[in-house]
């Protein structure tokens, strides 16, 4: 079973059509169309797409986050043809920082046999595998939902427990825009009172691989400090490249960290909420 990260070539090896589901997960928050239509025109072999704003998240409102949780997704993983005896490998074009989302929620709706491609589309093709053109489907099945809710944090409970010592609050978002001196998609800058900042994409190379394990120890530890995993809340925008951190957490054996869903784009879209510059 893979439940952290897998190689390109692992997936070639181990890939058998009746019991894994490959999902392509690629999107741009510029152009959300450009994902599906890169799926479109190649992809890895009996994919099939998950898109982040139709598929992996739910409606908004005005005081919501950017990608609340979908209602009805447990029908959506049947409809993929996942159900709890198949092996699901995800995959982006940067790094996990979207297939993430799926991995996560995969495992918050109770399915553990899953996986981020490492390095993704172009990890697999730098090794020249075969790729496939247009849409593909998989015959329905039906999924059970498990829901986890200790991997979630709400809203009203994160207001009541951010400034606690007792919690270790570390926001996934680039060190700019946790300071406040810039923000491109919210309307509000700056973080969360009492969290600190690990930017997710500390956890890859530049070759959108995620590093070695020794340094991905060393990283987190320095912001983890003396806090225990199941004590670690970890946000970002709206819910999503956090994952890839709760993923880097899990990959080595740190796990029970928990992520706010609604994040930096729900906290500001409060203005009852106090707010951290700098």
């Amino acid at each position: 079973m893979f439940k952290t990260l897998m190689s390109a070539q692992e997936l070639r090896e181990s890939y058998a059509k009746d019991s894994w589901v490959v999902v392509d997960c690629r999107f741009s928050l510029k152009n959300p169309s450009a994902g599906y239509d890169d799926y479109l025109e190649a992809h890895i072999p009996d994919a099939v797409y998950a898109h982040l704003d139709k598929d992996l998240s739910g409606k908004t409102s005005p005081r919501s986050g950017r990608h609340p949780l979908p209602e009805n997704f447990g029908a959506k993983l049947g409809h993929w043809g996942i159900n709890g005896d198949k092996q699901v490998v995800v995959y982006d074009d940067n790094g996990g920082a979207i297939a993430s989302r799926l991995w996560w929620m995969l495992r918050y709706f109770g399915h553990e046999k899953v996986a981020v491609l490492n390095g993704g589309w172009d990890a697999w093709r730098q090794k020249e595998y075969p790729i496939q053109h247009g849409v593909c489907e998989n015959t329905s099945v039906d999924f059970v939902e498990k829901l986890r809710e200790d991997m979630l944090i709400s809203f009203d409970t994160m207001k009541e427990i951010y400034n606690s010592p007792e919690y270790r609050v570390i926001d996934s978002r680039s060190h700019v825009r946790f300071c406040g001196r810039e923000e491109p998609i919210d309307p509000v800058a700056g973080h969360i009172p009492g969290a600190v900042n690990y930017c997710h994409e500390c956890n890859v190379n530049a070759q959108k691989l995620f590093i070695d394990n020794e340094q991905l120890q060393k990283q987190l530890e320095e912001v983890l400090v003396d806090s225990v995993p199941e004590k670690t809340i970890f946000y970002c925008g709206s819910g999503v490249t956090a994952c890839r951190n709760l993923l880097a957490m899990e990959h080595l054996g740190k796990c029970g960290a928990k992520l706010f869903l609604g994040s930096w784009s729900e906290w500001c879209r409060n203005t009852e909420l106090p707010i951290a510059t700098e």
